[in-house]
Parts: structure tokens; C-alpha cells; sequence
């Protein structure tokens, strides 16, 4: 079908996919209907074929499945080896579940025996207060793995197996097992409830590539599907520059005592200036901008023109507006609550007591896998559109918080734990739809998941519709066994602490670009701590947040200076991994992220050290000698290499843009 592979689907819905050198067989789904397992497919035929406007091609194969209908939904694109695809049945039948258990079976693939490697989004590493990326030997220990990537490479050949669905490790939902004859992608809980209706029913999208190479240049073409393939266009997945005001509402609070008192229009009007000034792309308004949850208004007391001043005057700049919200919140005042009050979360008969949301109206927990979402798609869609935003922060979310027998995960004929695990499954799936719903009304929206605390699920189907927000403040004094303070943040303060704390988290752009990863990093002086920030922000965290109205002009001209040169290599950087030598706050950490095939990007050299300290470095990559530095650095080419040779005076570093 293109320069990679070509495909074939069998009567039975067996993928059969064939690069030049070797051939997957990807069997079909089995699922348990009405007490039986039905795994047998026949006469799947292509039904049509269509060519979508984000440049994918779907085909739709029908069969029968027993007496139900099963589709088998495929997307295939030209330029990546990488596909898609998911089933969808309908008939008069109904899901079961033997013993309790799940008896859904996604996809077998036969091989004798199986090496290679799981890789996991999830890990969750309190030492950095963030979701980490994990790569593991898949079965060493366990004989089912979650994934939710499977990566297998030998003897010249490399293949992925992965699944768009996401949560917190090892609380698995899916998971891929060892099996006599190869492997199974099978059902672990919640993926359907007891009973559950066969018409209708859609499975989570499944994905597979392969390349005849090693398993580096197949992270190299994973990578590129999600830069370029996923989303084609969008503005997620160019490396634009964020700004976000919680920073300086965090300092405002311990001033003034409310997060609020600087969320006024001539404040934001001010920081749209300097933000621009700097070359922030997009300017993100946190809290405090909203009348009350779940209606979504703009607070009219402190944007008198519903913040269309804002949006002018970014738009004037070609800067988008970003606003934050909690999806699950809805105000006790609200017109949402007031129609869809059956929606409110319970948990284990208890339904969810108001809480407040920074200092704006108490609101009730929505269910999010109700009909709430519903009328929190349509707000958000007319929220872009009356207020000129372009970028929703989605806060908050927690994978577990509804056992409910009412609403669109269960019955109350089915336990309040199958609910629940049902609500963390499906959960997922309704924010999805939200998600579509908005980028069809409004498709230059960027999506942003907050995954800044555990508990929140992390895997691939988010990703395929916007970006993850990965690092805000970071640790907590009591992830350190350290008494609180009044401001219970640790790594706030310039420095070097904080760029440890990011930079480490932010590790996935191995297989998916690193800038779908937002980390912030801080503004202030002094300039050694600024190009620390800087250095690491450029490596894929693009996000900046603290108290621009506290900077000066020289604080500005060096942002403006080193963003400015970032811009024109940005582009080559999002589409290179990361070479990086030596230890996170060692005396000396070298990234390099140069695209090979243009020579462009950047090196970024990290000092730490009490003293005075003078070190060299080798470069690795391909470049072509122009450089342009910031801080106290030099090339020389020595013997066909070129070497770096960069003087620090304490904590500091240097930046190398190759252009």
C-alpha cells in the first residue's frame, strides 16, 4: 500500500501485514456474547473505502460475528509504516463477562516466541512528581505487560504493537500477554459492563507498524507519525512557546492572600506585551477568568468585553489565547447543574459534596462518562468561539470517581465495582468525544491534558487529539518528608533544582516528540539560572510561567534573543531524539538534539559545580559549524569533530544553536 508495507485483511478480519522482508499476521478480535466466547469471523469484506480530510485513507470490512455484525474500522496513511484500526458491533446480543472477567480479546499475533520490550507512559515517579516514560524486557518477570506500546526488534526487523487507551502503571485495563503461539492484546477490566449492549459497542483504536530496521529508526518513524501524521497540521504538533499565569497567582496569593487579585484586564493586557516581546506563542489564562464551572463564562467584573480586548491584541501579535478549565466541575449556580443534575458523580452511593474551585463558586463533581458531556462540548465549543480561544487546559481530571448505576457505565444491575472500573475505562472515551466534538467546530484547537499529579491516566488516545501539560510546580515539601511552608512548592526558585526536576521527567521524546510534553520553566534572574531555564525549556519542555510584570528589559532582551534563534531550528529539533551524555546535575550534562538529515538544532551543555570549572565535550551529531552560543562557551573543529569547550562558574549552561 505504500513504500513500507502492504496489507491485506482475510475473510476472518486477519491483518496481514508484509514489509519487503518479513510478514505480521495480526488475528482477529473474539469477545463473549450472551455467555459465549464468539471469536469466529466470516465473510469480511471491504464495504468502502474513503479518503479523509486529514489525509488518512479508512477502509470498512464487514462480517458476521455469530449473529451480530462486526466492522473492522482501518486508517492507513502514505509517508508512515504505522496504522490504525478498530471494531465495532451491532446486533441484538449482549456483552458478558464469566467469573466477572472481561472476555474481550483485541488482537492475537502468532509468533514463536517473543523478544523485545515494553514501554510504558505511566510510570509515576514521586521523586519528580510526574509521569515518567519507562522501556522495560517485555515478560522477564510478568506474563502479561501493560504497555501501552509493545516493541519487538531482531535479526534486521522491528515492529510496534500499542493500543490508545491510558492509565496510571500498573493499573492496567488492557494488556498484552504471553500466550502459546505469540502474543494476545486482551481485556483486563471495565472495557465493556455485564450487559452491556453488542449494538453499538466500539472498541479502543489499536495501532501497528513495522520496518525492516533496528529499533532505532523504528522510534524514528513512531515519532514522525505523531509529528506529522497524527493531527497533520495541527498546531499541537508544532513546538510553539507557552505562557501560563498560575505562577505568578501562586505568588500573587502570598502577597495578597487570593489567586485572583491579579487577573484583571489591564494586568493581562500588560503580560500580553511582554510575553510577546519574549516570543511566547500561546498565552494561557489559569484560573479565575470564569464566572462559575460548567457554564464556562467569562467573569465579566474583571473582563468587562468578555476578554475580546485579549484576543485582539494577541491575534494582532499571531498569538493564540489559552484558557483553563476543570471538566468536572459544574458551580451549584450553573445552567449545566441546574439541566443535567442527575450527572453529578457518586461514589459508592454517595454523591459527590461540593468543593470550591480557586476561589470561584463550589461545584459539584460531573460524572464525565455521562450525558454531561454533552452540554460540556457544546460550552466549550461556544466558549471558543465567543472568546477567540484557541487552547483549553483541561485540569483535574481523575481516572477513578463515579460508581453510579445511571449514567453511561454500568447498571445497577452491575456491581459498584464493575461501575467504577467501567467510569475509569469509559471515562477516557467520553473526554475523546468531547475532544472530537470541538475539533470539528474548531479545528485549529490545541487540547491540553494536565497530568501534573498521579491518578490521572496517561496512554495514547489523548495524544491523538492534543498534547499532555506534564510538569507544572513539581514536588511538594512533603514528597521530601519536609514540613510545609506556607508555600508548599519546593522547586519555585531560580536555579538550578528546578531544570533537574523537568528536564529528568520529560524523557519520551525517544518515541513521541518531546514537545507534546509541556514542562514551565521559570523566568527570573540571574542569567545563569535564566540559561539553565532556557536550555531545558528548548529540549522540549516550550513552556514558561512566573511574574513577567517583575522582569526588566535586559530579563526580556535574553528571552527574546534565545527564543528568537530557537524559532528558526524549532522545527528541526521536534523531529530529532535527544542524544544526551553524563548525569542530570552532574558537573557536566550534554543534550544534543540536532535533526541528522538537516544538521540543525541545538546543544545544550549543563555545568554544576561549586566552582569555577572549565570542560570540553565532543559533538556527536551532524552539524555544519555555524553556531550561535549563549554563555560562556567555544567550538573548535579538531581532526574532521567539532568540540565544545564551555566555562561555568557554579550552576549555569550553555546554549549552541547549530544553524
Amino acid at each position: 500500500m505504500n513504500k513500507f508495507y502492504t496489507l491485506t485483511v482475510g475473510e476472518d478480519m486477519e491483518i496481514v501485514y508484509r514489509t519487503p522482508a518479513r510478514e505480521y499476521r495480526l488475528g482477529g478480535p473474539s469477545f463473549e456474547i450472551d455467555g459465549k466466547i464468539c471469536g469466529t469471523i466470516r465473510g469480511a469484506k471491504r464495504i468502502f473505502a474513503t479518503e479523509r480530510k486529514d489525509g488518512w485513507t479508512e477502509e470498512r470490512y464487514e462480517g458476521s460475528l455469530g449473529e451480530n455484525t462486526i466492522a473492522l474500522v482501518l486508517r492507513r496513511r502514505d509517508g508512515t509504516p504505522f496504522v490504525r484500526w478498530h471494531f465495532a458491533l451491532a446486533g441484538a446480543g449482549r456483552l458478558t463477562k464469566r467469573g466477572g472477567k472481561d472476555g474481550l480479546v483485541y488482537m492475537q499475533y502468532a509468533c514463536r516466541g517473543f523478544r523485545g520490550k515494553e514501554v510504558r507512559l505511566s510510570e509515576y515517579n514521586h521523586q519528580r512528581y510526574s509521569f515518567c516514560l519507562a522501556e522495560v524486557p517485555a515478560f522477564r518477570v510478568e506474563k502479561a505487560v501493560m504497555g501501552p506500546i509493545l516493541v519487538q526488534a531482531a535479526a534486521g526487523a522491528s515492529a510496534l504493537f500499542a493500543y490508545e487507551h491510558g492509565s496510571q502503571y500498573p493499573d492496567r485495563f488492557l494488556e498484552f500477554a504471553k500466550v502459546r503461539g505469540g502474543i494476545q492484546l486482551r481485556a483486563v477490566k471495565g472495557n465493556y459492563w455485564h450487559g452491556q449492549a453488542v449494538d453499538g459497542y466500539e472498541t479502543v483504536w489499536l495501532q501497528f507498524g513495522a520496518c525492516d530496521g533496528n529499533e532505532e529508526e523504528l522510534a524514528a518513524l513512531y515519532r514522525a507519525f505523531w509529528q506529522d501524521h497524527i493531527l497533520p497540521g495541527h498546531p499541537s504538533r508544532r513546538p510553539l512557546l507557552y505562557y501560563n499565569t498560575w505562577n505568578v497567582q501562586e505568588r500573587t496569593q502570598l502577597r495578597t492572600g487570593t489567586y485572583h487579585s491579579c487577573m484583571t484586564l489591564a494586568r493581562i493586557l500588560e503580560d500580553v506585551e511582554t510575553a510577546h516581546r519574549m516570543g511566547i506563542d500561546v498565552f494561557v489564562i489559569d484560573t479565575g477568568w470564569f464566572t462559575r464551572g460548567g457554564d464556562w463564562q467569562v467573569r465579566r467584573d474583571r473582563f468587562p468585553d468578555g476578554l475580546q480586548s485579549v484576543a485582539e491584541k494577541l491575534h494582532g501579535y499571531g498569538m493564540r489565547l489559552g484558557l483553563w478549565i476543570n471538566p468536572s466541575a459544574a458551580g451549584l449556580q450553573s445552567d449545566a447543574l441546574a439541566e443535567y443534575g442527575e450527572c453529578v458523580a457518586s461514589y459508592m452511593g454517595e454523591r459527590t459534596k461540593p468543593f470550591p474551585v480557586w476561589e470561584s463558586e463550589p461545584c459539584h463533581g460531573m460524572c464525565l462518562a455521562s450525558r454531561y458531556w454533552e452540554v460540556l462540548a457544546a460550552n466549550l465549543i461556544r466558549l471558543c468561539k465567543e472568546t477567540g480561544a484557541c487552547y483549553i487546559k483541561w485540569d483535574a481530571i481523575w481516572q477513578y470517581g463515579c460508581t453510579d448505576g445511571h449514567h453511561l457505565h454500568g447498571t445497577e444491575e452491575n456491581s459498584q465495582q464493575e461501575r467504577g472500573e467501567c467510569y475509569s475505562f469509559f471515562m477516557e472515551r467520553y473526554l475523546e468525544k468531547i475532544c472530537d466534538a470541538i475539533l470539528e467546530e474548531c479545528p485549529q484547537t490545541i487540547l491540553d491534558f494536565d497530568i501534573t499529579e498521579e491518578g490521572r491516566c496517561v496512554g495514547l488516545g489523548w495524544p491523538v487529539r492534543g498534547k499532555y501539560f506534564l510538569v507544572n510546580n513539581g514536588p511538594n515539601y512533603h514528597n521530601y518528608d519536609l514540613p510545609d511552608p506556607q508555600w508548599t512548592n519546593i522547586f519555585v526558585n531560580p536555579g538550578p533544582a528546578r531544570t533537574w526536576i523537568c528536564r529528568a521527567a520529560n524523557n519520551y521524546g525517544k518515541w513521541i516528540p518531546s514537545h507534546l510534553f509541556l514542562c514551565h520553566y521559570l523566568p527570573d534572574p540571574p542569567q545563569s539560572s535564566q540559561r539553565m531555564n532556557l536550555g531545558s525549556l528548548i529540549l522540549g519542555g516550550n513552556g514558561i510561567w512566573g511574574d513577567l510584570h517583575a522582569l526588566s528589559e535586559e530579563d526580556v532582551a535574553l528571552h527574546a534573543e534565545v527564543l528568537g534563534t530557537y524559532k528558526q531550528v524549532a522545527e528541526d529539533m521536534a523531529r530529532a531524539a535527544e542524544r544526551i551524555d553524563g548525569e542530570t546535575a552532574s558537573s557536566l550534562q550534554k543534550y544534543e538534539k540536532v535533526d541528522p538529515a538537516t544538521g540543525r538544532g541545538a546543544i545544550v551543555l549543563f555545568g554544576f559545580c561549586g566552582r569555577k570549572s572549565e570542560l570540553t565535550a565532543r559533538i556527536e551529531s551532524p552539524v555544519s559549524g555555524n553556531f550561535r552560543i549563549f554563555g560562556d562557551a567555544a567550538c573548535e573543529r579538531r581532526g574532521g569533530a567539532w568540540f565544545v569547550r564551555a566555562r561555568f562558574d557554579g550552576a549555569d549552561a550553555a546554549i549552541l544553536f547549530c544553524l
